[in-house]
């Protein structure tokens, strides 16, 4: 019976101290040049693993290193077979000797192998901790490091958080632009961030990184005087990122009242008061709420004071008023509403020197007395007083549209009974009196032209005419059988001459036409009473008259 060959267990020892990266087992058996082999062909299947991420496929690259320790393995093994020699005589003095290093060996590497891998783990988890927590910066360097260094570990996991890497170091790339203030790069990387990552749940947080970094753009177009730039800004956050714009509405206000009261204060420098006016009267009307309330509400009110008299020097009165009024009424807790309402009494004063100088002696008037009820100083007041009386005698001499305005209404009233009160009317007693007739239709056909008032201050007598028909003879036809009359009638106008001013009756005659014929002997008739008229009243002899009695 044939004898098995006894096993040589330090050159199995031996052999197994090259099951790793390193060929250790060359080192040990004094095979260098072998050794350096060994060692750079592991390093260049390193390298390659580490390209091609071996983790993606962990149990191929497995099987690779394995193949190539254990080629390492049975070739060193076939050496010492031929060889025996090659088995150092230092590690064979005791049995256990080899056998004990190559498992210190196997450990050695098979535990810094799974060390390595667990160190992976590690990173990953404080990657993920991190990205809950918000660190995104922390996060990416751990996941980074982890992609980066970890790829031999042949952990699945590593390729499984490349995703989440790439999340991250979008989030982080949008964060570090916008600390960079290159906001376009960082709002497209919010926008990415939508497109390839629709459902995580740090969408709200780029979101809000988008406002941060609208604001901050904002504040940079605000820098520059560029405030219409800036308001885009703040309308895109609010028109792209509602949500997030509606939590933080107090903070966008704030911001947008601030960039409103700059660009207020820029036009009032620029001496642009209009466009002043309607950005300052922003923040005041939409944001009373804000820290710019209270210098845009005084900014606002020297801004309408500016304008004033922006538009008094240009001669636009009416402006110039309207605006001195808006902060009595509206900013009457300004710095300036005293010295707005102190200006007044002036404003009209020269108001109406401007409309009497246009023949607008109505409105110069009515400007001169209503200073009377904006201020208390009988200074202004006893100025209005006397250039009233001015206008009031030139008003009288008016022969225009003020003039005209002023003899129809003081007719209308005069011939409605009505006591007329206008100081213009009939104030030259000296000068004969003119006169207007009540109605523009009969009266006015035998009123003459040359007594026709042309202006206020000679308009002294208004004409009325009422019908004065008179019946002069009743002649009876009397018959068998019925009785039948004949009326003879006249006609008449009586003509009545009262002065506007007193409301008395100057004059009155009453003027008649030509009697009928007289009644005859027989008359045919078709009813049972009959009219027979004279001619109608002669204008010509009314006419003769008022001119004697007027003239």
């Amino acid at each position: 019976m044939e004898e098995k060959p006894e096993i040589n267990w330090n050159a199995v020892a031996l052999s197994l101290c090259n099951f790793n990266s390193f060929g250790i087992g060359y080192l040990l058996a004094g095979l260098k040049k072998r050794w350096l082999i060994a060692l750079g062909g592991n390093l260049a299947l390193l390298i390659i693993g580490h390209f091609a991420n071996a983790s993606k496929s962990p149990a191929l690259w497995a099987a690779i290193f394995l193949l190539a320790f254990a080629g390492m393995t049975v070739d060193l093994w076939l050496l010492i077979r031929k060889d025996a020699g090659l088995i150092p005589a230092k590690l064979t003095g005791k049995n256990f000797m080899l056998p004990l290093i190559a498992a210190g060996i196997f450990v050695v590497f098979f535990g810094g192998f799974f060390s390595y891998r667990a160190a992976g783990n590690v990173l990953l988890t404080k990657g993920r901790a991190a990205y809950d927590k918000g660190d995104e910066s922390l996060a990416f360097k751990d996941l980074y490091s982890a992609n980066q260094l970890y790829r031999l570990s042949l952990n699945k996991k590593i390729v499984e958080e490349k995703s989440l890497l790439d999340e991250v170091s979008m989030i982080v790339a949008g964060k570090s632009f916008a600390a960079e203030k290159k906001y376009a790069e960082a709002l497209d990387a919010v926008n990415k961030f939508h497109e390839f990552y629709p459902a995580s749940p740090k969408i709200s947080e780029m979101n809000n990184l988008a406002i941060d970094t609208n604001l901050a753009w904002a504040r940079d177009f605000q820098s520059t005087a560029d405030y219409q730039g800036c308001l885009e800004h703040f309308q895109t956050a609010m028109k792209n990122y509602p949500e997030e714009a509606a939590a933080r509405k107090d903070e966008i206000d704030a911001a947008m009242a601030d960039n409103y009261l700059k660009w207020g204060q820029a036009l009032s420098e620029d001496k642009d008061y209009a466009q002043a006016v309607e950005k300052l009267e922003i923040v005041i009307n939409e944001y009373p709420q804000s820290d710019s309330f209270d210098e845009a509400y005084q900014t606002a009110a020297q801004a309408h004071y500016d304008l004033s008299g922006s538009l008094k020097s240009s001669q636009d009165y009416q402006g110039a008023y309207d605006h001195l009024q808006l902060i009595l009424d509206k900013y009457n807790q300004s710095k300036l509403a005293a010295t707005a309402k102190g200006d007044l009494p002036a404003l009209m004063i020269t108001w109406g020197d401007s409309l009497r100088d246009d023949k607008q002696f109505l409105k110069a008037i009515e400007k001169f007395q209503s200073i009377a009820e904006i201020t208390k100083d009988e200074k202004f007041i006893a100025q209005a007083e006397e250039k009233t009386q001015l206008v009031v005698a030139e008003l009288a001499r008016d022969s225009g549209a003020d003039g005209q305005v002023v003899i129809e209404q003081a007719r209308l009233y005069a011939c409605g009974g009505e006591k007329v009160t206008d100081p213009s009317v009939d104030i030259f007693p000296e000068e004969p009196g003119m006169a207007m007739p009540c109605d523009d239709g009969y009266s006015m056909s035998f009123v003459p032209f040359e007594v026709l008032a042309d202006i206020p201050g000679t308009f002294r007598y208004v004409i009325s005419a009422e019908n004065a028909n008179r019946r002069v003879q009743s002649c009876d036809y009397v018959t068998s059988y019925d009785r039948r009359t004949l009326e003879r009638w006249q006609y008449g106008t009586k003509v009545t001459i009262t002065e506007v001013k007193s409301g008395k009756v100057f004059k009155g005659k009453t003027f008649y036409g030509t009697s009928p014929e007289s009644c005859p002997s027989q008359y045919w008739f078709s009813g049972f009473t009959e009219e027979t008229w004279g001619d109608y009243v002669d204008e010509s002899k009314i006419n003769e008259w008022l001119v004697e009695v007027l003239k």
